[in-house]
């Protein structure tokens, strides 16, 4: 790919450099940002003449240009990302007391609540209009609100938590990039319904037809498991969706299918364009035709929730079409940077979406490595070719994702090319079938007919999933890359093709001494892992989990309440086991253990260099001449055992306060311990303690 004939990319480089500029140095100020946009327009719009009569002035002019495109990425993102920086820049922001807001989308049910995202109609800043999430609680009446009602709510309205465990994912950083600055939580008496209006947008009547959809395949036979497949598949609506229902899928390697993504949307593409085929015989019914399957896809687009794979997809296709229409070739590259280019000047936030990044890079690998990959072997028969074309595609667009992938989720899919070959073409067969579903909604029996084939699909496809998640080591996991280590396997990556392509033996050199770097990197943090020694208080909601962990073993204590479920783990401690290297034992904080590095008896813990006593209603001691030394005392819960009773029975320097404490008895400790000075650490507070111990 010759990049000299891409002209975009030198206005798209700079943007993207001022995006990521911009999210390690914020700016508050609205009015400068708007000055700094009109100025550096007005610098272009100059230079640009200047050139035009001073030639001497275009090799400076280059060095200008990018500068201003960097600055105007600065400036766009900031503008974006203006409301959630202004509240969040800010300490002890709180919306108190009444506040009128207004439905944005429709109500999500969860398990005891009802989630809204709303805006506050009546800030005191009349130019920021903060969104909030806010979660109510279950009944007919929080049931019962739709998008664009309005409600009087009495709440304390609080910016989201960050994180409070070690690596667990940034939902604060998430909500921010989507506007969200606020949450709270309503009980049925915090609220009352105002007004019920409905918005007459397209977002709005894209909304109902969302749902509108989903009634139909509800009536048609479809529940359970198959509902919400399909429902995913189709509409973009994966809220009733079973949580092993996802994972089976993520391990087999599949995962996008149950998104809405360019595939789908090459699909519905398809399918319009074979039926819209007989306008294709004059010039203006081409432009007619061209409209419809623009105003479809982008219809198609919104209805399923505008992901980022999908307006990456629409957006190409526009161009594609616009280019059929104009009877040009159209350039893929020039389509993927050009959509790129216009979905980043709308939102400048997209880029740190996974779903953006995941959706370009793999086009890009099928662009760049399939028909290199494709050339290598030449079946004989067309099931052949189909079959060859399909694991060419599978694998330029795992080549482009796998190190990304990787980075976020710390697992790959060993069977990913047996999960594509088997569930690709039957994936294709249930998005025609749900189409179908919906063209013929209005006819019962042909209808109930289809929703019943539609079942039978989507339980099969669901089996073969099963199947493979089911085969011995379906699933490499606990594995990390950090972003640099990413970054150098791409590096690897782009290096040796170009070398296999140009046989340029520089770059050959360029591939190997990056993955020289990059074994040394490996090598290095297992060096590093040998020697680690921490142990790790997490913030878990009134649940107490404690991981030891010295070299490559580890183990977590767990008190009944986290015993009872395991659904804690993969939010809030996978993450941090698979960047240390580890997968821990689960053991009760009752038992007697005696290992090598660490051990647990009778409430003591002694970790190396360091003793705690974990202190909870059960505990019953007897105060001790001279006081026992213990570094951390942690309390599990309310234990109503005398303070000074406690000090008269140990030496305690610091004190840990867990998360079954309420706020009443965590107030009585944090003065008690003020009070003798002594240090105190709130899991629910300040999130979690890590200490680390000498081996």
């Amino acid at each position: 790919m010759n990049f000299a004939k891409y002209p975009l990319l030198r206005g798209l480089v700079p943007y993207i450099s001022g995006i990521l500029l911009a999210k390690y140095f914020p700016f508050y100020s609205f009015n400068l940002l708007i000055v700094l946009i009109l100025s550096s327009t007005f610098v272009l719009v100059v230079w640009s003449t200047l050139c035009k009569f001073f030639h001497s002035l275009q090799g400076i002019g280059k060095f200008v240009f990018f500068v201003l495109f960097l600055l105007s990425g600065f400036a766009m993102t900031n503008i974006k990302n203006f409301s959630a920086s202004f509240f969040l820049c800010q300490e002890q922001v709180c919306f108190s007391g009444k506040q009128v807001v207004q439905i944005l989308e429709n109500p999500c049910k969860k398990g005891k609540s009802v989630r809204i995202i709303a805006k506050i109609k009546n800030s005191a800043d009349g130019s920021i209009a903060p969104k909030v999430m806010l979660y109510l609680k279950r009944d007919s009446a929080s049931l019962s609100l739709s998008r664009g009602d309005l409600l009087l709510i009495d709440a304390d309205l609080r910016p989201p938590a960050a994180p409070k465990n070690p690596d667990a994912f940034d939902y604060k950083a998430y909500l921010s990039r989507h506007g969200v600055v606020l949450t709270g939580y309503l009980g049925s008496h915090s609220w009352i319904l105002l007004e019920h209006r409905s918005p007459h947008t397209l977002s709005s009547f894209a909304s109902s037809v969302q749902s509108r959809f989903s009634s139909f395949f509800a009536a048609n036979g479809l529940s359970g498991p198959e509902y919400s497949v399909i429902t995913a598949i189709l509409l973009g609506n994966d809220d009733t969706m079973d949580p092993d229902l996802k994972a089976n899928y993520a391990a087999a390697g599949v995962s996008h299918i149950l998104c809405v993504s360019g595939m789908h949307v090459g699909i519905i593409y398809m399918i319009l364009n074979f039926l819209l085929k007989p306008l294709d015989y004059s010039r203006r019914l081409r432009f007619l035709k061209s409209l419809l399957l623009i105003l479809a896809v982008w219809f198609y687009a919104a209805v399923t929730g505008l992901a980022p794979s999908v307006q990456r997809s629409a957006t190409m296709f526009t161009f594609v079409t616009f280019g059929g229409l104009l009877r040009r070739n159209v350039d893929i590259f020039h389509s993927l940077f050009a959509s790129m280019f216009l979905l980043l000047l709308i939102n400048p936030l997209l880029i740190f979406e996974i779903g953006f990044q995941m959706s370009y890079l793999a086009v890009f690998g099928i662009v760049v490595f399939q028909p290199r990959l494709s050339a290598l072997y030449v079946a004989k028969t067309r099931v052949g070719n189909y079959f060859w074309e399909l694991i060419c595609v599978s694998v330029a667009a795992q080549l482009a994702t796998f190190p990304l992938s990787v980075h976020y989720f710390g697992q790959f899919p060993n069977y990913f090319l047996l999960s594509n070959l088997s569930v690709m073409s039957l994936s294709f067969v249930v998005i025609v079938t749900g189409v179908t579903l919906l063209v013929l909604s209005w006819w019962p029996t042909v209808a109930g007919a289809v929703g019943w084939l539609l079942t039978k699909e989507i339980q099969l496809m669901n089996g073969i999933i099963g199947f493979i998640r089911g085969l011995p080591c379906s699933v490499t996991d606990q594995i990390y890359f950090t972003f640099p280590q990413t970054l150098l396997i791409y590096g690897i990556i782009v290096f040796f093709f170009i070398y296999l392509v140009k046989k340029i033996k520089l770059l050959k050199f360029c591939s190997l001494s990056l993955t020289i770097i990059l074994l040394f990197t490996f090598t290095l943090r297992l060096l590093n892992r040998q020697d680690q020694a921490e142990i790790t208080f997490y913030s878990i909601d009134r649940k107490t989990v404690v991981g030891v962990n010295q070299g490559r073993c580890g183990m977590l204590l767990l008190d009944s309440a986290a015993l009872a479920s395991t659904d804690w783990y993969d939010f809030n401690v996978k993450n941090h086991e698979c960047r240390l290297g580890i997968q821990s034992q689960m053991v009760s904080l009752d038992s007697t253990i005696s290992e090598g590095y660490f051990a647990m008896h009778h409430n003591f813990l002694i970790f190396n260099d360091k003793t705690f006593y974990f202190l909870s209603k059960r505990t019953h001691f007897h105060p001790h001449s001279p006081p026992l030394p213990v570094d951390y005392l942690f309390v599990e819960d309310n234990s109503k055992i005398p303070f000074q009773k406690i000090l008269k029975t140990f030496d305690i320097k610091h004190v840990i306060i867990g998360n079954g404490v309420s706020g009443y008895y965590e107030k009585r400790w944090c003065d008690s311990c003020a009070a003798h000075h002594i240090p105190v650490h709130s899991l629910r507070e300040n999130g979690y303690l890590t200490l680390k111990t000498d081996i």
